[in-house]
Parts: structure tokens; C-alpha cells; sequence
């Protein structure tokens, strides 16, 4: 595979959530189906018929992505809040890279629903899980939206599945830490050592963005990857992330988890850094090849796991901290 094209396939995999979504602890879930058969059709069962409305939200946003028409929901249904935190073109950008990736959609199943109950910072939320077709590719929409106020958009997620073409070996992976205790600083050591380039990268663009030097940041990107996302683009990432999880405190620049994978002949080098932002840990994740450690393919952040982290807040112009409701 050329280096060109496989760039183009990790930055939009990063665009959009892999993998599935998982219940957790505290939450609890209605379903017409079940993890087997997640795609199951029936009637809302009598727990489940209070969130008709939703489900009715749901089947709109499948209908508009069916068409191609997602910006209508956006424009009429997602929150002042989620919008300020959320552009109108990135979130079309998510849409456009999995059909990238999986094709047009081709189906989903209007009585098929998902429903996860949570209560995060004494707030009652709902997430709403639709299952849409991309030919043999199933992918998840997520909502979330107030209990109380099941019409208004206040949360968004797509999960897509990786590329099923793709071989993703696993190399062995390295790790300053432990599985327990991740966020640890040693020195680069035994087969981390060729890595140590990635490291110091991945240290100065978070540096950079903590003091909001994006143009500076911009310069770790490929070239296929600034091909695909702009300055501003970035620089408007980069803020969404401070307004739901504040601002960069700290990191520790000889933390670094390393996870190695195969894309046919090329090898992957995947930096996994710990950021304590002012709400709590994120993940930053900085893939490379191998051959090129200095230039990023790809940029992925995202909260650590764990309840603690799940915090719902907004930063205004003003610099005030308001929680989302």
C-alpha cells in the first residue's frame, strides 16, 4: 500500500470511532435486540415507551443519512451548546468518511432500538444506538439528550467498524507503565528505544497546543495529512476538546505507551500519551510510520476511561465553566 493512501485510511479511521460501544457501569439498557442479534425489530416494550419521541429522533437522523441530508438535523436538533462545541462541517466530515471507508448506506430498521440510561454529575442522560448499513458494514449512531428533554441533541457519536480488508496485526507493544498504572515516566528502554523520535515529536506538538501555537503544531502533520485537515481545522478541534474537558494542566514528557501494527508492508507506529486537562485524563494518540517518526499520519484524543472522566461542561467566551443540562 502506498504511504499516500495509507494515510488517507488511518486519518479517516481517526475521524470517526472505532470499535463498539459498551455499557458501564451505572448505566442501564432497553433493547429490541441483543448483542447477538443487535439488529432486532420489535415494538417498544412497556419500559421502553416513554422514549418514543427519541426513537422517533433516532429513525430522522437515519432517514437524513440515508438521503444525505444530515445537516438538516444538525441545523434544527442539536443544542446551541453542542453546536458551539461541534461545527456544522465536521460533523458532516464524519458522514463523509465513512462512506469513504464502508460505501453509501444501504438499510436500517426503524423498530430496532438501543436505549442506555446514565446518570453523569446528577444529570439524567440518554443515549439512543442505531444500527445503519453500509453493505456487509454495520455502523453505530449515537444521541444523547436529556432525559427530561428527549428532543434536544446534546451529545453525538459515530461508531464505525475498521476496514475489514485491512490486515491489523498486533505487534508487541511497549509501555513506560504498567496496565494498572499507565501514567509512569522511565526511560526509553529495550525495543522502545527506535521509537524515541515519535516520543519527542508527539511531546512538542502537545507542548504547542497547550500554548495554543497551533501553526507551530500544524508542522508535526504529513503532508497527506494536511492535505486532508487544515490549520483551521485543528486549531478548531483542539478547542472543542478544551471546552468540554478545559484546558491542557500538564503531562509527563517520558510517559509513552507504544503499540505497533501492520498494514500490509508497512509498519505503524502508534504513540499513546497521557494529558491531564483541567476536567480530567485524555488519550492523545500519534501514529507515524515507522520510516517517518517526525510527521504524524494521524492525531486522535479522547477522555481516558473511567467514570470520573465522563464530565459534561462548557466553556464560554468569557472563560466560564458551565455544565451541560
Amino acid at each position: 500500500m502506498k504511504a499516500a493512501s495509507l494515510a488517507s485510511l488511518i486519518l479517516s479511521l481517526m475521524l470517526v470511532c472505532t470499535g463498539s460501544l459498551y455499557a458501564r457501569p451505572g448505566q442501564f439498557t432497553l433493547r429490541s435486540g441483543s448483542a447477538e442479534e443487535p439488529d432486532f425489530e420489535s415494538p417498544l416494550s412497556a419500559d421502553a415507551k416513554k422514549y418514543a419521541p427519541l426513537l422517533s429522533l433516532s429513525n430522522a437522523l437515519m432517514d437524513a443519512v440515508m438521503s444525505g441530508k444530515e445537516a438538516s438535523l444538525y441545523d434544527t436538533k442539536f443544542s446551541p451548546l453542542l453546536k458551539e462545541s461541534m461545527d456544522r462541517a465536521w460533523f458532516l466530515a464524519q458522514f463523509k468518511n465513512v462512506r469513504l471507508l464502508h460505501g453509501a448506506p444501504t438499510s436500517y430498521k426503524k423498530q430496532q432500538w438501543y436505549f442506555i440510561e446514565e446518570t453523569i454529575q446528577g444529570k439524567p442522560l440518554v443515549h439512543s444506538v442505531k444500527f445503519i448499513h453500509h453493505g456487509s458494514v454495520v455502523v453505530q449512531c449515537v444521541i444523547t439528550v436529556p432525559a427530561a428533554a428527549p428532543g434536544r441533541v446534546i451529545g453525538f457519536q459515530i461508531i464505525a467498524p475498521q476496514d475489514p480488508e485491512e490486515s491489523r496485526e498486533e505487534g508487541p507493544a511497549f509501555s513506560s507503565g504498567s496496565e494498572t498504572e499507565e501514567d509512569v515516566e522511565k526511560p526509553l528502554e529495550g525495543g522502545a528505544l527506535k521509537y524515541a523520535a515519535l516520543l519527542k515529536a508527539a511531546n512538542v506538538f502537545i507542548e504547542k497546543l497547550k500554548e495554543e501555537k497551533f501553526a507551530s503544531a500544524y508542522g508535526s502533520f504529513s503532508e497527506t495529512l494536511k492535505a486532508q485537515v487544515s490549520l483551521q481545522g485543528l486549531e478548531a478541534a483542539q478547542k472543542r476538546t478544551t471546552q468540554f474537558s478545559g484546558p491542557i494542566e500538564s503531562f509527563k514528557p517520558g510517559q509513552w505507551m507504544f503499540f505497533i501494527k501492520k498494514y500490509q508492508s508497512n509498519e505503524v507506529v502508534v504513540l499513546r500519551k497521557i494529558v491531564r486537562h483541567a476536567n480530567g485524563l485524555m488519550y492523545y494518540n500519534f501514529p507515524a510510520l515507522s520510516t517517518e517518526q517526525a510527521k504524524f499520519i494521524g492525531f486522535q484524543s479522547y477522555m481516558k476511561p473511567g467514570p470520573v472522566q465522563q464530565r459534561f461542561y462548557y466553556t464560554d467566551k468569557d472563560g466560564k465553566k458551565i455544565e451541560v443540562k
